[in-house]
């Protein structure tokens, strides 16, 4: 809020380091991760902004491609002051924005074992769209595309923001819970000011910090609390590194601090590492599978299909547009409307029969990152029970083009299979027949489902 921006002047001056003086600082960062036992990261908005969102306390003359930052640039506009620099960079929505060199640098810390967790500040949803384990990361500040039951406390993820309330501290979305025998109202996850931060979550970023012996605190001003004083608890038993471009409330009890834009401090960090920043894909998790239902006397029973979507640990996820479905020919007869069939998620649309052969879905995405559709074949199981494949479909945003993999079948794993003949593309892999095995099943979610 534009009463919370930093004074123009000496709160917003920002500093950079001389090269000989960061490498150095790069340096001896590099060295304490390698010594620390248990290192963590603590994130603000400026980790966001090389994606094109804009900050909120940085000052009118930032250096910044993002120009001034939102409360700031309000702040002014009361006192009839405009920023002096006008953007440079276009200001990207928060859904289509693609994570920054830094976003991606951690995913390699943690897996390098040099940082064990990722505190942050940011509602944009780009730390968990990078790739970085929901586990291990703690959106002390809600995020814009997860919505919660008040009743039961399920998550669901939503490519939308689920934010739509006009009142400041009301949160309810409209949507109610899915899980059967629940129906509860769901809320938004954002925290605004003057409200409590979840407990659950604030009490695990406390956690974390109490075991760390350093802390990496980089893109924030550091004044908004309780957050800031996950960082501060660890200067008190271990080391804080700061890598800000503003002075901050806690650099008298730093351990070092860095002036300089936090992508440039993470990639050099990462050369004196020796380790490579992975390039980001848009990674998705799809299920897709049938269950059968034998009919009783001369009825022929029928077959359930569904298609099913979830982040990494099996939250749902709202992701498809709409899907189109294929039947086996054996079918159609019973087909009603035009073949193939466009479907809205969750209908509610059942077909008798049961036969043998190949049910193909063709998905289609909200498009953020201009997403080509993508096709899913599943082979359809008539022993009973629920059947299904889990896949894990990448995008390279370089081609366009989606890559497939099998994970698991029924829940079993399969150690990562990738679909024979996959080229990449909408209609990629349509021959392949994956995992025929009978029975299983998976806990969670129907987020798409369809009755044919």
């Amino acid at each position: 809020m534009a009463d919370t921006a930093l004074k123009e002047g000496s709160e917003t001056k920002e500093f950079l380091d001389a090269p000989d003086v960061f490498h150095a600082k790069v340096k001896t960062v590099a060295k304490w991760l390698r010594e620390a036992e248990h290192s963590m990261v603590f994130s603000g908005a400026g980790i966001s902004t090389s994606t094109g969102i804009r900050d909120f306390r940085s000052g009118l003359n930032t250096c910044l491609d993002t120009g001034a930052g939102v409360w700031t640039e309000r702040a002014a506009a009361k006192r009839g002051v405009k920023p002096s620099k006008k953007p440079t960079k276009k200001v990207a929505s928060t859904l289509k924005a693609i994570p920054s060199p830094t976003h991606m640098a951690l995913i390699e810390l943690l897996k390098a074992n040099f940082i064990a967790a990722h505190v942050s500040q940011n509602t944009d949803g780009l730390n968990r769209r990078s790739g970085f384990p929901p586990d291990k990361l703690c959106e002390l500040h809600g995020n814009t595309n997860l919505e919660v039951c008040k009743k039961c406390k399920k998550h669901y993820l939503r490519d939308f923001r689920v934010r739509n309330a006009k009142r400041v501290h009301n949160h309810e979305t409209g949507r109610t819970c899915t899980v059967p025998g629940c129906s509860g109202v769901l809320k938004d996850t954002i925290i605004n000011f003057g409200e409590n931060l979840n407990e659950r979550v604030i009490n695990k970023a406390f956690k974390y910090a109490s075991k760390s012996d350093v802390c990496l605190a980089m893109g924030s001003s550091l004044r908004v609390t309780p957050a800031a004083d996950i960082p501060e608890q660890v200067a008190h038993h271990g080391k804080l590194v700061i890598v800000n471009l503003q002075r901050t409330p806690l650099d008298s009890v730093a351990a070092l601090v860095v002036h300089a834009k936090v992508d440039d401090f993470m990639r050099a960090l990462m050369v004196e590492l020796a380790l490579a920043i992975p390039t980001w894909k848009l990674t998705r998790y799809v299920e897709v599978g049938n269950s059968s239902k034998p009919g009783k006397g001369r009825a022929e029973g029928s077959i359930t299909t569904f298609c099913r979507s979830t982040d990494v640990d099996g939250t749902p996820f709202t992701l498809f547009k709409s899907c189109t479905v294929t039947l086996p020919s054996a079918y159609q007869a019973s087909v009603p409307g035009p073949r193939p069939m466009r479907l809205q998620p969750q209908p509610n649309l059942t077909v008798s029969g049961r036969h043998p052969g190949t049910a193909r879905y063709r998905c289609e995405f909200a498009g953020h990152y201009k997403e080509p559709p993508i096709e899913l074949p599943i082979k359809l199981n008539l022993t009973g029970g629920e059947h299904f494949v889990r896949y894990k479909i990448e995008l390279d945003m370089a081609t366009g083009k989606w890559s497939k993999t099998v994970l698991s079948c029924d829940g079993v794993p399969v150690e990562g299979m990738p679909v024979a003949g996959e080229k990449g593309g909408a209609s990629a892999g349509a021959g392949s027949e994956p995992c025929s095995a009978p029975g299983g099943g998976l806990a969670g979610e129907v987020t798409d489902l369809v009755s044919i």
